[in-house]
């Protein structure tokens, strides 16, 4: 009998949570930024924005490029964790001549804030040594004061 009344509980805790589980992410899908007209052109804002950053590296621009970093902006590498400051001196030291993005995807966790992550082929140099190859890379952003700032970037070289 004992067992009965356990396997019942469990049961009922189970599907308890599977209702649970199921509203939580029907609320999720339904959210503000999600599955609509605004969020598509909202995506093409964020890589439209990814592409300006990419092309004021290429050119060295570094106002350009500053703009669009937070104040508390973090950069993540292999090699490091760095700051808008720090950011902008890599950016100065580097040569970046060419950079394909593949399997872009923007999401939006919350409305003010996206992420951005896709694949890119890269040729890139920094402080002179070859940096060249295919890189996985995230950025994050957030809008702030109604313009969107990048507030972290990671971009970490595949491993073959």
């Amino acid at each position: 009998m004992k067992r009965i009344n356990i396997l019942t509980a469990l049961m009922l805790s189970f599907f308890m949570l599977s209702i649970c589980y199921a509203q939580e992410n029907q609320n999720k899908s339904t959210g503000s930024m999600r599955n609509n007209a605004l969020s598509t052109q909202m995506t093409r804002e964020i890589e439209g924005i990814e592409n300006q950053i990419i092309d004021a590296v290429k050119a060295k621009d570094i106002n350009q490029f500053g703009k669009f970093l937070s104040d508390d902006f973090k950069g993540v590498y292999s090699n490091g964790i760095t700051s808008k400051s720090e950011e902008i001196k890599r950016v100065q030291n580097s040569e970046q001549t060419d950079m394909k993005k593949s399997g872009e995807n923007v999401t939006f966790p919350a409305d003010n804030v996206a992420v951005l992550t896709y694949k890119a082929d890269r040729k890139y140099k920094i402080n002179g040594k070859d940096m060249s190859g295919t890189y996985n890379a995230s950025t994050v952003l957030v809008k702030e004061n109604g313009q969107w700032k990048v507030v972290e970037h990671t971009m970490i070289k595949e491993m073959k």
